[in-house]
């Protein structure tokens, strides 16, 4: 997008955006959530990938300026941003959309307003990502260090306008759990190093990175991915 570009997008109230997007209702978001966590049919290849993001390293911002504490060890690149740069010193993508939308009240962002590709989503490691390119909104890859985290929180309220998918390099180390019935958090096991998953972020979740550094895939689509969604589950 061009300044003049986001600056109209400003001048549409966010709630009157948000009213007028296509939504996954409940039974469809149910259906497509059978699971909190399900594996898709896309893997990265995670030596190519770690390689890569070798090359990115300088270009990796501070996670927002929320958390003080985690500056230096919670970095993001993006890979759908809204100016399709990844060398800006500042980058609204980057960062909790929430905390953001509360400190800029007259400029509040949906993660469907994100949109422009930085030429890093077109590496060669994110080339199993080519069947979701046209369905990308807000996308980013999260670099983290040992105690890096995000507090339980919940991403999207049902219906909704995207869809999230995720996934680790480093499964060993980025552990993701979900709030169960006895409001406990639990670990999810089994997750598989650069497969991708359909996450439920309608559930109450957290996320940390135990001990050596890991990266995340932090991926949202549009609605009209749905179809797609159903058909590249993994059946287990």
């Amino acid at each position: 997008m061009t300044p003049t570009e986001i600056e109209l997008l400003h001048t549409v109230d966010v709630n009157t955006r948000y009213e007028l997007l296509p939504k996954c209702e409940e039974p469809a978001y149910r259906e497509l959530h059978s699971e909190l966590l399900i594996p898709t049919s896309i893997k990265i290849d995670v030596p190519l990938f770690q390689n890569t993001m070798e090359r990115y390293t300088d270009y990796f911002k501070p996670w927002s300026k929320n958390r003080p504490e985690m500056l230096e060890i919670r970095k993001g690149l993006p890979l759908v941003n809204l100016t399709g740069r990844y060398t800006d010193d500042e980058d609204l993508t980057i960062g909790p959309l929430d905390y953001h939308n509360k400190i800029n009240p007259d400029k509040q962002l949906l993660e469907t307003d994100i949109i422009t590709p930085t030429e890093i989503l077109y590496e060669d490691c994110f080339s199993q990502l080519e069947m979701l390119r046209p369905y990308l909104v807000r996308s980013s890859i999260l670099k983290w260090q040992a105690g890096a985290n995000f507090f339980p929180h919940i991403d999207i309220g049902v219906p909704t306008p995207h869809l999230r998918l995720w996934g680790t390099d480093n499964p060993e180390s980025i552990k993701v759990r979900f709030k169960n019935e006895h409001d406990e958090y639990v670990e999810v096991e089994n997750v598989e190093a650069g497969r991708l998953y359909i996450i439920d972020t309608a559930e109450y979740h957290d996320a940390v990175c135990m001990s050596t550094m890991g990266y995340q895939f932090f991926i949202a689509v549009n609605v009209a991915s749905y179809d797609l969604l159903k058909n590249i589950k993994v059946r287990t």
